[in-house]
């Protein structure tokens, strides 16, 4: 595994504009690949680096309709090291 290949996004309000949570989806899903959210904080008025809720509960939406599995970047390590 080349964690150097992880596919990460990020969720800052900053960098929004034209940002498209369904093609990045459909993106992971297509390559049944890892992809990464991140951002620094979450709420109404975020940080010049966080994220506005209602987009972050867009994002969390569209996983779940599509019954992503979300696991922590250490856990899906574990999972995918000791997968037979």
């Amino acid at each position: 595994m080349d964690f150097a290949q992880l596919k990460a996004v990020s969720l800052e309000e900053r960098m929004s504009e034209g940002f498209d949570v369904e093609a990045w989806l459909d993106r992971a899903q297509a390559e049944r690949a890892w992809l990464i959210f991140f951002t620094h904080d979450v709420s109404d008025n975020p940080s010049p680096y966080g994220a506005g809720r209602r987009a972050f509960e867009a994002v969390a939406d569209a996983v779940a309709r599509r019954g992503i599995r979300v696991l922590p970047v250490k856990n899906a390590v574990g999972l995918a090291r000791f997968a037979a």
